[in-house]
């Protein structure tokens, strides 16, 4: 048995006390070579909004499924982000920020508004991308439900040039 992390319960029969009944009904197994392969491992169980079961979530890499609110995400550059057109301008307009190049604190200041400038530009083209190509095809559903005018054409054909654009930004990352 893994063991687990937070609840150690993870059914429950929802009555009220004194018939309330919690078990403990599944468990994680391994062996001394997945042990090995697999050092790090955690159990989580955590809740399901629409169940009487957790679920256990079993992490590989050991890290918290939850980190705390005061850690700060690490920014990691992509590789991909170099395919898109607009990422090298991104790069020159964070580094033109910095306007004192005799400063000893001037490369160190141009990597911290890169880091920024590039964040914000990931978070405003790539992080929603799924969201908003959703948004987009119930938008054009709805339009062609609908009467369908020049204008209701124009506008299916506007939202659909939006999708292929995104489309072309998500295959490049």
């Amino acid at each position: 048995d893994l063991g687990f992390e937070r609840d150690i319960f993870i059914w429950c029969n929802r009555r009220e006390t004194p018939d309330t009944v919690r078990a403990r009904l599944n468990r994680a197994w391994n062996n001394p070579r997945w042990a090995d392969l697999f050092q790090r491992a955690t159990i989580t169980h955590e809740t399901v909004a629409c169940s009487d079961h957790l679920i256990i979530w079993i992490d590989l890499d050991g890290k918290p499924l939850w980190g705390s609110t005061s850690q700060k995400c690490h920014f990691r550059f992509e590789e991909a982000w170099t395919s898109a057109p607009d990422c090298a301008d991104v790069v020159k307009q964070a580094w033109s920020l910095v306007k004192d190049p005799s400063s000893h604190k001037s490369l160190i200041e141009k990597i911290r508004a890169t880091r920024l400038q590039l964040s914000q530009w990931n978070k405003d083209n790539y992080r929603n991308i799924i969201r908003k190509s959703k948004e987009l095809n119930e938008k054009i559903g709805e339009l062609q439900r609908g009467s369908i005018t020049s204008s209701v054409k124009a506008e299916v054909e506007e939202l659909r040039d939006s999708l292929k654009k995104m489309a072309a930004k998500e295959e490049i990352l």
